[in-house]
């Protein structure tokens, strides 16, 4: 009877074992996904997003005003600096060295930083559009500012 029970015990540690392994395999790749997806946006946003505003006021000939050139530059930069936050956030996230009530506090840390980069965000978006459409409206195309709406 106590060789089956030292038995079953040895099997529960073992299964306990593996349990722990594959939830810190799993965490370990949520958050390697994530940075892999974060770095990418920091792409986008640093290279990309200031070519295509560059394009659209060199190409097609648009003559935005300063408040709108403004607006567009502090997003821009609002953006890079948010991700950038993210990424360092994100780095000092360790679920396998860190204890549960230290990754909880850092998990949240990161979810309000984001709601609040989310609220700031759609501030200066709805900043930047609303010039957008204002010097819209002035060029005299009224498509252009149907086309800012839709």
């Amino acid at each position: 009877m106590k060789e089956n029970w030292r038995f079953m015990e040895k099997r529960l540690e073992q299964l306990e074992m593996d349990n722990l392994r594959l939830v810190h395999e799993n965490v370990r790749s949520k958050v390697e996904q994530l940075r892999r997806r974060l770095l990418l946006r920091l792409w986008f946003v640093v290279v990309l997003l200031p070519m295509v505003l560059y394009g659209m006021n060199r190409n097609l000939g648009l003559d935005f005003s300063p408040f709108t050139r403004w607006a567009m530059t502090v997003f821009v930069v609002f953006v890079a600096v948010r991700q950038l936050v993210f990424m360092t956030l994100l780095e000092r996230i360790d679920p396998v060295t860190m204890t549960v009530r230290e990754v909880v506090l850092a998990e949240n840390r990161f979810r309000m930083s984001f709601k609040l980069g989310v609220m700031v965000g759609l501030g200066l978006a709805a900043g930047m559009l609303a010039g957008m459409i204002h010097d819209f409206y002035g060029m005299g195309d009224r498509m252009l500012v149907a086309g800012a709406w839709w």
